[in-house]
């Protein structure tokens, strides 16, 4: 290799290390004590997520982009109310919205032994799942 082509050599391998900037995904951490909603978004559409509270109040927790990860935190105001749904619509059109019959929802829970709720929304909202995460706690009563 000539003395010339070493330098382009090791200037295009510096130019890609300074280019190349930090990663800058969301920390995937489990919420501090409180309710977490994990959404994995696989829709091409963002989604919004909900959660009702026992008195039928909804209360906007967040956006999740397409091809994004996020985890939620349910208020604890929202979770001392007792049972709860958490609600995943798509965010377009724009006629989108809470009260709408599509999307992807729970069925009525008991916080009291969740510490997660992980959403995978699909492009077919028809395959989209849904996981209920037990605190340690729970799953060492309920398996002993």
């Amino acid at each position: 290799m000539g003395r010339g082509t070493f330098w382009i050599a090791a200037a295009v391998a510096t130019l890609s290390a300074v280019s190349a900037g930090p990663a800058t995904a969301e920390p995937d951490h489990e919420p501090s004590g409180a309710l977490g909603v994990r959404v994995i978004n696989n829709n091409t559409s963002p989604v919004q997520v909900w959660v009702e509270d026992a008195r039928g109040r909804m209360r906007r927790l967040g956006r999740v982009a397409p091809s994004q990860v996020r985890l939620l935190e349910i208020p604890e105001e929202v979770v001392a109310t007792g049972t709860l749904q958490v609600k995943v619509y798509t965010a377009e059109p724009a006629w989108s919205n809470a009260g709408d019959q599509f999307g992807v929802r729970t069925r009525a829970l008991d916080p009291a032994d969740l510490e997660v709720i992980q959403f995978w929304v699909e492009p077919d909202l028809a395959r989209s799942q849904v996981e209920l995460m037990r605190s340690a706690a729970t799953a060492s009563r309920s398996s002993g």
